[in-house]
């Protein structure tokens, strides 16, 4: 779960836009500053001591963002974004009952707010209701279709069914509204990798390496993606010709990370040929032997 969703949204406090900003741009120490300034004049302000939890989830400080949010509860018990801070908060810390209380309840007060359906379903999902999870995805999607981060999640939800295809149609649809994102990119290709879908797999996992070069995780899988489809074609006798098909741009990149490999992993491919015609040979033999 990505917590860095949870922004300090505008909540209609002016008294707060400058600590808001300051969350925004990651000066977390500066907002704290702001807020307080802002409670001394009201110390009751559920707003501010929200705000305060949101800086202390960002800094991943969950005991201190649970006490900002009953502190903003005590002063307004229907106060629904401090539930849906807390969904976050007990996440961090694991304790997913808690988490998908809160979250529940943030959707109870605020049955129309999507960001709220959309954090009840990753509750749910976490808790392994996945049934209930879809409908609160599919209802967050039908009430914001411009959310890009709701139909990633039904794309997840859909391969907890094995559905491959909805999950490849709603990460085109994630990536239509974010087109750069790097993990959109990457779980659609793992998914056209799974559809038999090779080569635009590995084109959308280059495109991701593009808009991450620094993602060692998302190099390695495009290395082995690449590596894995011309294992498959050195097994056809047809390896030259699928290089052929690769741009240009990626033949350079895979003998760039080829070249820094190990033995193995630059030739098990070979290797494995080689491997499993030896034991078919071993296995005949077994076979005539006992003939």
């Amino acid at each position: 779960m990505d917590d860095s969703r949870l922004e300090a949204h505008d909540l209609g406090f002016q008294d707060y836009s400058r600590a808001e900003t300051l969350i925004d741009l990651g000066r977390y120490d500066q907002a704290l500053t702001q807020i307080a300034q802002q409670l001394t004049r009201d110390p009751e302000d559920p707003t501010g001591h929200f705000l305060v939890g949101v800086v202390h989830l960002h800094k991943s400080q969950y005991d201190e963002a649970i006490s900002a949010c009953h502190r903003s509860l005590g002063s307004e018990p229907g106060f629904a974004p401090a539930y849906h801070l807390l969904s976050f908060a007990w996440h961090g810390k694991y304790h997913f009952d808690n988490e998908l209380k809160c979250a529940e309840e943030a959707v109870r007060l605020e049955p129309d707010d999507p960001q709220y359906l959309h954090r009840l379903a990753e509750a749910q999902q976490q808790s392994g209701q996945i049934a209930k999870a879809l409908v609160s995805a599919r209802e967050a999607t039908r009430l914001d279709p411009e959310s890009a981060h709701g139909h990633a999640l039904l794309a997840e939800l859909a391969l907890e069914y094995k559905q491959k295809a909805d999950a490849e149609k709603h990460y085109r649809a994630a990536l239509e509204l974010e087109p750069e994102n790097e993990a959109y990119l990457h779980n659609l290709a793992r998914v056209l990798t799974a559809r038999g879908k090779h080569l635009q797999a590995i084109e959308l996992m280059f495109d991701a390496a593009r808009v991450d070069p620094s993602n060692a995780l998302i190099r390695d899988n495009l290395y082995s993606t690449v590596h894995d489809w011309l294992g498959r074609n050195i097994v056809r006798f047809r390896y030259a010709k699928a290089k052929t098909e690769l741009p240009p741009a990626l033949v350079t990149f895979y003998e760039q990370e080829r070249s820094k490999a190990g033995f193995f992993k630059r030739h098990y491919a070979i290797t494995f040929v080689g491997l499993s015609l030896g034991a078919l040979v071993l296995i005949t033999g077994m076979f005539s032997t006992l003939i």
